[in-house]
């Protein structure tokens, strides 16, 4: 679960307000209990966790040794049973079922990965870097980091903080393939960078 995420949820843990609440989170996998991790904690509480599951989309991050390249045709078929999985949750909780779709062995294998997956990308700055001959300065990379964590300088360079999430977004979008995680992705024919093409990305500057 991304930082700022986890923030919000213990933020929302201090609140004297009881609430019913709904955890229904997506990732690679389709399979994790960090739903079921903090509904635990919030019923702990004295909230009321009505409805927990997880969704399966496409993943934007290939810098792993656990990712794999995903084909046009595997994204929309994900993207439509996706859609299929919501519309249920959705009619679900309309007619108050209550659910926990994130408990189960597998779910907690694919937790111990994203545990390794969150841990790794406490250390992704040392990683971060940019191809000076290759960056053209448009800072497209500084406007879609969802945490502020890429600063310009006064002479346009490039320069990263230690905030990242791994979220990839200044690797997969950068127009020059200026932005590297490591030295290892500078390796185009194993690492690609995606992006979905029919959504727009989000500027936070």
């Amino acid at each position: 679960m991304p930082d700022q995420l986890q923030g919000f949820c213990r933020k929302l843990l201090k609140s004297s307000i009881k609430r019913n609440l709904f955890f229904i989170g997506n990732c690679a996998s389709g399979k994790d209990n960090s739903g079921s991790y903090w509904k635990k904690k919030f019923e702990n509480k004295g909230h009321k966790v009505l409805y927990v599951a997880m969704l399966q989309m496409p993943s934007n991050f290939n810098i792993s040794v656990l990712a794999r390249e995903t084909s046009e045709k595997e994204i929309v078929s994900l993207k439509d049973n996706a859609s299929a999985k919501l519309e249920n949750i959705c009619r679900d909780i309309s007619e108050g079922i209550i659910k926990d779709l994130g408990k189960g062995f597998a779910a907690s294998i694919y937790a111990i990965q994203r545990l390794f997956f969150y841990m790794k990308s406490k250390w992704s700055y040392k990683y971060l870097k940019v191809v000076e001959p290759k960056c053209t300065k448009c800072h497209l990379c500084v406007k879609l980091c969802p945490m502020q964590n890429i600063q310009s300088g006064t002479d346009g360079a490039i320069s990263f903080g230690k905030n990242c999430i791994l979220c990839s977004k200044c690797f997969n979008y950068c127009p020059t393939n200026a932005v590297l995680i490591g030295k290892k992705s500078e390796d185009a024919s194993k690492y690609h960078r995606y992006y979905c093409k029919e959504v727009k990305p989000i500027f936070y500057k």
